[in-house]
């Protein structure tokens, strides 16, 4: 996708996706250049936004008896793999 602001012949072209060149759809941003830009996206996004949002949805909802360690007072005890008899598989 090319950078803000949309082509003058085709204005309803999508620019801009996923804010790589800021968060304007009308110009680029210009007080950093763009590789530190888009680094900065890829270490703050997850680590300030996705990390607490996932932290904080998963003691929200947790999943009871998913993998032994979320186990409560009202959990499934159904083992994740079987047991057959006789060390059959």
């Amino acid at each position: 996708m090319p950078a803000p602001p949309a082509p003058v012949d085709d204005p309803l072209r999508p620019v801009n996706i996923n804010y790589v060149y800021g968060f304007s759809s009308m110009e680029p941003q210009d007080w950093l250049p763009q590789p530190l830009y888009v680094a900065l996206m890829l270490v703050i996004l997850p680590t300030a936004i996705f990390l607490p949002t996932h932290l904080l949805l998963s003691r929200l909802f947790t999943v009871a008896g998913l993998d032994g360690r979320r186990t409560g007072q009202g959990a499934s005890q159904v083992p994740l793999r079987p047991e057959y008899p006789n060390g059959g598989s």
